[in-house]
């Protein structure tokens, strides 16, 4: 929850009165707990309810499972934030999956080693989700969500973050927003 909405270990501290080192201690070890007072101040700044503190987090999206397009130019604390965003739309979107009933996941896996099986690709997949392989895709985000993608928006990231992508059983796609074209998202 302080990854999410970007706040440091200090940042987070100052704002509940207790030491940079006390809030590190209380997110790594599950000894350290935190007085009612503290707990309640936590919830408040975090803006969560002080129950989450207490859910088990589900498939969490670490740092070797997530793929940034220009790795050395994010920087690590945007990267943790990314990361953090993914594992809490994850949870959602695995909560979802089982209260609706969304498209089952028609996407290919093809191999590409050249810039020619690419084009292959491209046009197999647009075989397997009937468009025409010469025509321009209407929406490209409806022909993804029939195909069982989730596409979502996160605002507020950062203009920083090129591109990020993360395997996992239903795939999703993140747009940007903060890069400043429709284009670029």
């Amino acid at each position: 929850a302080r990854l999410f909405i970007g706040l440091t270990l200090a940042d987070l501290g100052e704002q509940v009165s207790a030491t940079r080192q006390y809030i590190q201690r209380l997110e790594v070890s599950t000894d350290q707990a935190p007085s009612s007072e503290l707990l309640a101040a936590l919830a408040e700044v975090l803006h969560v309810d002080e129950e989450f503190f207490f859910m088990p987090l589900t498939n969490e999206v670490k740092e070797d499972q997530g793929h940034f397009r220009k790795l050395q130019t994010t920087p690590q604390n945007i990267r943790y934030r990314i990361l953090s965003y993914g594992t809490m739309f994850n949870m959602v979107v695995s909560y979802l999956d089982t209260v609706l009933t969304l498209p089952e996941v028609n996407t290919p896996s093809i191999p590409v080693n050249t810039v020619e099986d690419i084009e292959m690709a491209a046009e197999a997949c647009r075989e397997k989700w009937g468009l025409y392989l010469d025509a321009p895709i209407v929406n490209i985000t409806r022909t993804l969500e029939r195909a069982g993608v989730v596409v979502t928006t996160f605002e507020g990231v950062s203009e920083k973050v090129d591109a990020f992508s993360l395997v996992r059983g239903r795939p999703v796609i993140v747009r940007n927003m903060d890069k400043g074209s429709t284009s670029r998202a």
